[in-house]
C-alpha cells in the first residue's frame, strides 16, 4: 500500500506531542505527478482499499479510498487515503504529502498554542470543511473540524448537498460559526432524517433575526440556553441549533465525533446494526447504548469522548 502505515507512523511520531489523544488522525494524502500515474495508482489502491468517491475538485479528479478494516498504527486507527491528480499546469513530488487531523479547538487557538510553526491559513475560509495547514519540512499536516468521510457522506446525500449548495447557508450564517452535525455526516441517516447545523451566539435575538432574514419560513423556538430554527428544503427537514457555547464544545458535536470514531473502529456490521435499530424507531444515542451496553448512553458517550483510539478499541472490540 505504498508505505501507508510507515508514513502514518513517521509523521504522527513527529507531531504527536501537539495532539490531544482523542483527536482523530483521519487520513493521509498521496500525491501523483501526472494524470496517467493517478489512473495507475487508482488501480493499485483498489487492491487493498474500497473507492468511496471520485470527485472533480479544482479542475482535477480526487479519489478517496477506505480500508475494509482500519489499520492500527500504534495508538491510532486509520482507514482512509486520499489520492489527488495534479492540478492542470501544476507538478508535485510523487508520494505522501500530508496527514489530516480532526481537532476540537478553533484554528486560532491552535495557532496561539504553537506560534512558531509555519502556518498556512489560506484554507480557513473554505465553506463546508475549512482547514488549517502547518508545514513540518518533509510533510504537511492539515487540521479540520470534520473527518473526510463525514464530508463525503454529506456530498453523497442529494438533498443535504443540494440545500447547502443552493442556499449557501454556511456563508450566510458564518458569523455564528456553523458546524454540521447529526446522522447524515455519520452515514447512518434514514430517509426521514434531518440535517442538523450547530451555531454559537451570545445574542439569540440576533441569531433568530438573521435566520428569518435568510429563511422567512423558519419556525423558531427559544429557551433559556438554546434556540432552534426549523425549516424544510425540497422535503429535507433542517434544524439550526444555537447555543451560547462554541459548536465544537456542544454535546451534539461531541456525540457525532465519538460515534464516528466508534463506527470506524467497529466496522460495517456494527454500523448496519445501528441503522437497523434506528429503523425500528430507536434514537441514535440509545441505539449505540443498546449495542454497547451503555446504561446512560447520552452521558456515557460524552465520557468516552476523550478516549484514545486504542482505549476505545480495547473496551469495545468485542462488539464488532
Amino acid at each position: 500500500m505504498h508505505n501507508f502505515k510507515k508514513f502514518i507512523e513517521t509523521s504522527h511520531g513527529e507531531i504527536s506531542s501537539m495532539l490531544e489523544k482523542h483527536w482523530e488522525v483521519d487520513h493521509a494524502c498521496y500525491r501523483t505527478q501526472t494524470l496517467s500515474e493517478y489512473e495507475e495508482l487508482k488501480v493499485v489502491f483498489s487492491v487493498s482499499f474500497n473507492l468511496l468517491i471520485e470527485s472533480i475538485i479544482g479542475g482535477r479528479p480526487i479519489s478517496t479510498f477506505k480500508l475494509s478494516q482500519p489499520m492500527r498504527v500504534n495508538e491510532l486507527f486509520v482507514d482512509l487515503i486520499e489520492l489527488p491528480a495534479p492540478k492542470p499546469g501544476k507538478s508535485y513530488p510523487k508520494g505522501y504529502e500530508h496527514l489530516e487531523v480532526v481537532i476540537d479547538i478553533s484554528f486560532e487557538e491552535l495557532m496561539t498554542k504553537y506560534p512558531t510553526l509555519d502556518w498556512d491559513t489560506s484554507g480557513t475560509k473554505k465553506g463546508l470543511n475549512p482547514e488549517l495547514q502547518a508545514s513540518f519540512g518533509t510533510f504537511n499536516v492539515k487540521f479540520h473540524h470534520h473527518s473526510l468521510e463525514h464530508i463525503i457522506n454529506i456530498e453523497k446525500h442529494p438533498m443535504a448537498h443540494s440545500f447547502l449548495e443552493q442556499t449557501d447557508i454556511i456563508k450566510k450564517l458564518s458569523q455564528f460559526k456553523p458546524l454540521l452535525s447529526g446522522t447524515i455526516p455519520l452515514g447512518i441517516d434514514l430517509p426521514e432524517s434531518d440535517l442538523d447545523i450547530l451555531f454559537e451566539s451570545q445574542d439569540f435575538d440576533l441569531f433568530n433575526k438573521t435566520v428569518l432574514n435568510h429563511f422567512p419560513s423558519a419556525i423558531i423556538s427559544t429557551q433559556d440556553d438554546f434556540t432552534i430554527a426549523k425549516l424544510t428544503h425540497n422535503r429535507l427537514a433542517i434544524e439550526l441549533f444555537c447555543q451560547k457555547i462554541a459548536p465544537l464544545k456542544q454535546n451534539a458535536h461531541r456525540h457525532l465525533r465519538i460515534e464516528g470514531r466508534l463506527l470506524k473502529m467497529l466496522g460495517t456490521n456494527f454500523k448496519n446494526k445501528v441503522i437497523e435499530l434506528k429503523s425500528s424507531g430507536i434514537k441514535t444515542e440509545p441505539a449505540f447504548g443498546q449495542l454497547l451496553d451503555l446504561n446512560d448512553p447520552y452521558k456515557q458517550l460524552l465520557e468516552l469522548y476523550h478516549f484514545s483510539d486504542a482505549e476505545l478499541f480495547s473496551r469495545f472490540e468485542k462488539y464488532k
